[in-house]
Protein backbone atom coordinates (compact mmCIF):
# COMPACT_ATOMS: atom_id res chain seq x y z
CA UNK A 1 0.00 0.00 0.00
CA UNK A 2 1.44 3.52 -0.44
CA UNK A 3 2.64 5.74 1.77
CA UNK A 4 3.95 9.14 2.35
CA UNK A 5 6.62 11.00 4.42
CA UNK A 6 6.95 14.39 5.10
CA UNK A 7 10.29 15.80 5.96
CA UNK A 8 11.85 19.18 6.91
CA UNK A 9 14.70 20.19 5.52
CA UNK A 10 16.37 17.09 4.09
CA UNK A 11 19.59 18.08 2.75
CA UNK A 12 21.38 15.07 2.95
CA UNK A 13 20.43 14.02 -1.12
CA UNK A 14 18.99 15.97 -4.22
CA UNK A 15 15.15 16.18 -2.79
CA UNK A 16 14.49 15.77 -6.37
CA UNK A 17 15.25 12.19 -6.44
CA UNK A 18 14.39 10.75 -3.12
CA UNK A 19 13.66 6.87 -4.77
CA UNK A 20 17.53 7.42 -6.07
CA UNK A 21 18.76 8.43 -2.15
CA UNK A 22 16.88 5.54 -1.01
CA UNK A 23 17.95 2.62 -3.66
CA UNK A 24 14.45 2.45 -4.31
CA UNK A 25 14.25 -0.02 -7.55
CA UNK A 26 13.28 0.89 -10.87
CA UNK A 27 9.74 -0.27 -10.20
CA UNK A 28 9.65 1.33 -7.03
CA UNK A 29 8.09 4.90 -6.70
CA UNK A 30 9.22 7.50 -4.17
CA UNK A 31 8.92 11.02 -5.22
CA UNK A 32 8.82 14.65 -4.52
CA UNK A 33 4.80 14.74 -4.29
CA UNK A 34 4.72 18.55 -2.85
CA UNK A 35 6.31 21.79 -1.80
CA UNK A 36 5.21 22.91 1.57
CA UNK A 37 7.50 25.52 2.34
CA UNK A 38 11.25 25.94 1.95
CA UNK A 39 12.92 23.23 2.63
CA UNK A 40 9.93 21.37 3.35
CA UNK A 41 8.13 18.75 1.07
CA UNK A 42 6.00 15.54 1.06
CA UNK A 43 7.75 12.35 -0.54
CA UNK A 44 4.94 9.85 -1.76
CA UNK A 45 4.99 6.48 -3.47
CA UNK A 46 5.44 2.88 -2.76
CA UNK A 47 5.29 2.11 1.15
CA UNK A 48 8.38 -0.09 0.92
CA UNK A 49 10.11 3.13 -0.99
CA UNK A 50 9.11 6.02 1.23
CA UNK A 51 9.79 3.37 4.49
CA UNK A 52 13.67 2.93 3.13
CA UNK A 53 13.53 6.87 2.74
CA UNK A 54 13.16 7.56 6.07
CA UNK A 55 16.13 6.67 8.21
CA UNK A 56 18.02 8.56 5.57
CA UNK A 57 16.48 11.73 5.99
CA UNK A 58 16.30 11.30 9.75
CA UNK A 59 20.20 11.07 9.72
CA UNK A 60 20.82 13.50 7.27
CA UNK A 61 22.31 16.55 8.26
CA UNK A 62 19.92 19.42 8.27
CA UNK A 63 16.88 17.23 8.60
CA UNK A 64 14.49 18.94 11.52
CA UNK A 65 11.68 16.32 11.41
CA UNK A 66 10.64 13.19 9.83
CA UNK A 67 7.23 12.03 9.94
CA UNK A 68 5.55 8.77 8.52
CA UNK A 69 1.93 9.41 7.24
CA UNK A 70 0.14 6.09 7.28
CA UNK A 71 -3.30 8.00 7.57
CA UNK A 72 -6.91 7.61 5.63
CA UNK A 73 -6.11 10.01 2.44
CA UNK A 74 -2.79 9.31 2.30
CA UNK A 75 -1.04 7.40 -0.85
CA UNK A 76 1.27 7.85 -3.88
CA UNK A 77 -0.19 11.56 -4.76
CA UNK A 78 1.07 13.41 -7.24
CA UNK A 79 3.52 10.12 -8.69
CA UNK A 80 2.93 7.96 -11.94
CA UNK A 81 0.80 5.60 -9.66
CA UNK A 82 -2.23 8.00 -10.09
CA UNK A 83 -1.89 8.46 -13.93
CA UNK A 84 -4.61 6.26 -14.56
CA UNK A 85 -6.69 8.22 -12.14
CA UNK A 86 -5.55 11.64 -13.81
CA UNK A 87 -6.25 10.62 -17.10
CA UNK A 88 -9.70 9.63 -15.89
CA UNK A 89 -10.16 13.27 -14.30
CA UNK A 90 -8.74 15.02 -17.45
CA UNK A 91 -11.43 13.15 -19.50
CA UNK A 92 -14.12 14.26 -17.54
CA UNK A 93 -12.91 18.01 -17.61
CA UNK A 94 -12.72 17.73 -21.50
CA UNK A 95 -16.44 16.58 -21.25
CA UNK A 96 -17.85 19.55 -19.73
CA UNK A 97 -15.43 21.78 -20.97
CA UNK A 98 -17.85 24.07 -22.79
CA UNK A 99 -19.89 24.54 -19.39
CA UNK A 100 -16.51 25.90 -17.94
CA UNK A 101 -16.14 29.67 -17.46
CA UNK A 102 -13.70 32.00 -15.89
CA UNK A 103 -12.95 32.44 -12.35
CA UNK A 104 -14.86 35.54 -10.53
CA UNK A 105 -12.58 36.30 -8.07
CA UNK A 106 -8.79 36.10 -7.80
CA UNK A 107 -6.88 32.54 -7.21
CA UNK A 108 -4.49 32.18 -5.54
CA UNK A 109 -1.86 29.53 -5.98
CA UNK A 110 -0.85 27.37 -2.79
CA UNK A 111 3.18 27.24 -3.46
CA UNK A 112 4.54 30.58 -3.40
CA UNK A 113 0.80 32.15 -3.07
CA UNK A 114 1.57 33.91 -6.02
CA UNK A 115 -2.17 35.52 -7.35
CA UNK A 116 -3.22 34.00 -10.97
CA UNK A 117 -5.10 37.10 -13.47
CA UNK A 118 -8.09 36.64 -13.99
Amino acid sequence: APAAAVERGFAGADPERPSEAAGADEDMVCQVAQSLFPGGFLCSGDAPAVEELLPLARAAEGCKQVTLLKAPGTGAFHTRRMASARARLLEAVRRRQGDLRPPRMDIYMCAGARRLQR
